[in-house]
C-alpha cells in the first residue's frame, strides 16, 4: 500500500535563492521545488517544525525581480532541509507566485487546475 500524498498542490522542480527569516536567525537557502502552498529549501541548519518564519524570495523571475515576502511555517524537516508551508501573503505575492509557477511548470494546465481548484464558489 503507498502512503497517502498529503501535498495539496502540484510541486514543480524550482531554484532560486530564499532568505528566512525565523525570530533568532536568518537563513540563506536554496529552494528545491515550490507548489502554490509552499517550498522545499535545502539546509542543513537545525530548526524544528511549527516553527514560524517570512520567507524571502530574491530574483525569483517575476517582473523587475521585485522580493516576494510570505509568511510561513517549518511542517518537515530531514538530512537534506525542511519544508515550509505558507501560511499569509498578499494579493500581489499571490498571483506573481502563480505566474512563476506557470512559467516553470512543466505541464501548466496541471497547475492551472490546482487555481481553480483553490477558487472560493458562491453557492
Amino acid at each position: 500500500m503507498e502512503p497517502e500524498n498529503k501535498r495539496r498542490h502540484t510541486r514543480i522542480p524550482f531554484q532560486t535563492k530564499v532568505d528566512i527569516r525565523f525570530d533568532d536567525a536568518i537563513l540563506s537557502c536554496d529552494t528545491r521545488d515550490l507548489c502554490l502552498s509552499g517550498v522545499w529549501v535545502q539546509s542543513d541548519h537545525d530548526r524544528c517544525e511549527g516553527e514560524v518564519c517570512e520567507i524571502i524570495f530574491h530574483k525569483a523571475g517575476i517582473m523587475n525581480n521585485r522580493m516576494l515576502r510570505l509568511r510561513g511555517e517549518v511542517v518537515r524537516v530531514d538530512d537534506t532541509g525542511m519544508a515550509l508551508l505558507f501560511t499569509d501573503m498578499n494579493y500581489n505575492t499571490y498571483t506573481n507566485l502563480q505566474t512563476i509557477l506557470l512559467d516553470n511548470a512543466e505541464n501548466p494546465f496541471e497547475v492551472a487546475e490546482d487555481f481553480i481548484d483553490g477558487l472560493p464558489l458562491d453557492q
